[in-house]
Protein backbone atom coordinates (compact mmCIF):
# COMPACT_ATOMS: atom_id res chain seq x y z
CA UNK A 1 0.00 0.00 0.00
CA UNK A 2 0.94 3.63 -0.58
CA UNK A 3 -0.24 7.27 0.50
CA UNK A 4 -1.53 9.51 -2.12
CA UNK A 5 -2.28 12.73 -1.64
CA UNK A 6 -4.84 14.23 -3.50
CA UNK A 7 -5.75 18.68 -4.36
CA UNK A 8 -8.69 19.23 -5.90
CA UNK A 9 -9.42 22.28 -7.88
CA UNK A 10 -12.50 24.22 -9.76
CA UNK A 11 -12.05 26.83 -11.81
CA UNK A 12 -8.66 27.11 -10.63
CA UNK A 13 -9.37 27.34 -6.73
CA UNK A 14 -8.48 24.85 -5.04
CA UNK A 15 -11.37 23.01 -3.32
CA UNK A 16 -8.70 20.70 -0.78
CA UNK A 17 -6.42 18.46 -0.23
CA UNK A 18 -6.43 14.77 0.93
CA UNK A 19 -4.27 11.84 1.77
CA UNK A 20 -5.66 8.11 1.33
CA UNK A 21 -4.02 4.70 1.74
CA UNK A 22 -4.09 2.30 -1.34
CA UNK A 23 -2.46 0.23 -3.80
CA UNK A 24 -2.28 2.57 -6.63
CA UNK A 25 -3.76 5.85 -8.16
CA UNK A 26 -7.28 4.53 -9.44
CA UNK A 27 -8.00 2.97 -6.42
CA UNK A 28 -6.97 6.06 -4.19
CA UNK A 29 -8.94 7.97 -6.62
CA UNK A 30 -12.21 5.36 -5.82
CA UNK A 31 -11.33 6.00 -2.03
CA UNK A 32 -11.82 9.67 -2.01
CA UNK A 33 -15.36 8.43 -3.69
CA UNK A 34 -16.02 6.19 -1.20
CA UNK A 35 -15.58 8.33 1.79
CA UNK A 36 -17.18 11.23 0.41
CA UNK A 37 -14.11 13.21 0.51
CA UNK A 38 -14.47 13.18 -3.07
CA UNK A 39 -15.06 17.71 -4.15
CA UNK A 40 -16.34 19.11 -7.43
CA UNK A 41 -13.36 19.59 -9.39
CA UNK A 42 -12.37 20.34 -12.68
CA UNK A 43 -8.73 19.24 -11.84
CA UNK A 44 -7.04 16.65 -10.16
CA UNK A 45 -3.18 16.86 -8.73
CA UNK A 46 -1.38 13.27 -7.42
CA UNK A 47 1.01 12.56 -6.29
CA UNK A 48 2.98 9.45 -4.69
CA UNK A 49 3.96 9.45 -0.82
CA UNK A 50 5.92 7.91 1.66
CA UNK A 51 4.02 8.94 4.42
CA UNK A 52 0.70 10.91 4.93
CA UNK A 53 1.50 14.74 5.18
CA UNK A 54 -2.40 15.45 6.10
CA UNK A 55 -4.72 13.62 8.85
CA UNK A 56 -5.78 10.62 6.27
CA UNK A 57 -9.14 10.30 4.96
CA UNK A 58 -10.59 13.80 5.47
CA UNK A 59 -10.63 16.90 3.09
CA UNK A 60 -8.66 19.61 4.40
CA UNK A 61 -9.59 22.83 2.86
CA UNK A 62 -7.35 25.40 1.47
CA UNK A 63 -7.67 27.91 4.04
CA UNK A 64 -6.68 25.09 7.03
CA UNK A 65 -3.85 24.11 4.62
CA UNK A 66 -2.67 27.50 4.56
CA UNK A 67 -2.64 27.83 7.98
CA UNK A 68 -0.48 24.57 8.43
CA UNK A 69 1.77 26.01 6.54
CA UNK A 70 1.35 24.56 3.13
CA UNK A 71 1.65 26.39 -0.22
CA UNK A 72 0.36 26.30 -3.61
CA UNK A 73 2.60 24.43 -5.99
CA UNK A 74 0.91 27.08 -8.62
CA UNK A 75 1.34 30.09 -7.60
Amino acid sequence: MKWYWFSFSYKAENQGCCNVEANNPKEALQKTIDLNIHPKHDDIEVYELDEPQLEPNKLILREELSKSGFKNVRS
